[in-house]
């Protein structure tokens, strides 16, 4: 129905439903989402607004000054924890793994550098 979480977020809070922020056990903020029917962590939803998707279970986001309730974009950092180590040990196979990886990536960078940027 949304192309996002954050754009589903957005239409509820305009119809007069806010979002309450809560702080998980974690210490983490977390909001309830509309969409996917559970509370998720507000860092997660920025970064995910930012690049236009929702993030995979292999993703997670960094907070650089290790305040887990400072959700500005500059804090954040997307991490992908799937197996770091490429497969082999040949060099080949090591540059066909790390250019899939930057493929994957360097689009959503690229968007969160140019926000920072702003």
């Amino acid at each position: 129905m949304f192309c996002s979480s954050g754009c589903n977020n957005e239409y509820f809070i305009k119809k007069g439903y806010t979002p309450k922020t809560q702080i998980s056990s974690s210490g983490y903020l977390v909001i309830w989402d509309w969409k996917r029917k559970r509370h998720i962590g507000e860092h997660r939803l920025v970064i995910e607004n930012c690049i236009g998707r929702e993030l995979s279970e292999n993703e997670i986001v960094h907070h650089k000054n290790g305040v887990k309730t400072d959700n500005e974009i500059k804090n954040l950092e997307l991490c992908d924890i799937s197996n770091p180590h490429p497969p082999g040990q040949r060099i080949s196979d090591r540059i066909k793994y790390y250019k899939d990886y930057i493929n994957k990536y360097e689009k959503e960078i690229n968007k969160i550098n140019n926000i920072l940027k702003e």
